[in-house]
């Protein structure tokens, strides 16, 4: 794993790999925002941030975490991880949630109106209620599969589109499943708590690289 023996070289890949994104015309206002390890906050690998008000027509920032070197170990593996931020961007995942978990509950009150006519949601889209076993039973079974289901078709979508960029790029969009495989590692040493909360949000590394393979027709790595 060379980034975690050198992680001089980890920023300078990671910015080369990034400059190579924003050269293209749709791509071009973009910013990368590196966080290092003397950092107080850190994103776990990498996070995408859709752009404020004041930031006029730019498309968004992507936060990278000196993680992501022990996500991605060469820099297509790197150019992948930030193409799926910068999917996430594109496809207009973060604006979108919210609005997309509305729709959600609104669809499970109309369901249930006795039970969940008190619920609402919170600014990151969770609920928001009265404790209740009836109310926990709806969440569970009805309204958390569905968000579930939403975060997994984004995770999808943007992995999806990170290795159609890096065909864009000449690039090997293999290299998206071999990060996958690095990420399903990297899941293994995280407590039995954040490995669910992490599975609740992103489908499991290896279906994520399975789709990687179907959606761009692509053989298997031998």
């Amino acid at each position: 794993m060379p980034y975690v023996r050198d992680p001089d070289a980890l920023e300078r890949d990671l910015r080369a790999v990034f400059d190579k994104i924003q050269s293209l015309p749709d791509l071009s206002s973009l910013r990368l925002n590196y966080v290092g390890k003397s950092a107080p906050q850190c994103p776990w690998i990498a996070e995408a941030l859709p752009p404020k008000p004041e930031e006029g027509n730019r498309l968004g920032t992507i936060n990278a975490c000196w993680i992501v070197g022990q996500a991605a170990h060469t820099p297509d593996e790197l150019a992948f991880i930030l193409g799926h931020e910068v999917g996430h961007l594109v496809l207009g995942h973060s604006a979108r949630y919210v609005r997309d978990v509305e729709k959600i509950l609104e669809e499970v009150k109309a369901a249930h109106p006795r039970e969940m006519r008190f619920v609402t949601l919170d600014l990151l889209g969770g609920p928001v209620s009265p404790r209740s076993s009836a109310i926990e039973g709806v969440l569970r079974a009805e309204f958390r599969p569905r968000v579930q289901k939403l975060l997994h078709k984004n995770e999808l979508d943007a992995d999806s589109y990170a290795a159609n960029l890096m065909v864009r790029l000449g690039l090997d969009p293999n290299a998206g499943v071999q990060a996958m495989g690095n990420i399903e590692k990297l899941y293994e040493q995280l407590k039995p708590s954040e490995q669910r909360a992490r599975l609740f949000s992103h489908p499991p590394a290896a279906i994520r690289a399975q789709e990687i393979l179907l959606r761009l027709q692509l053989p298997p790595l031998p």
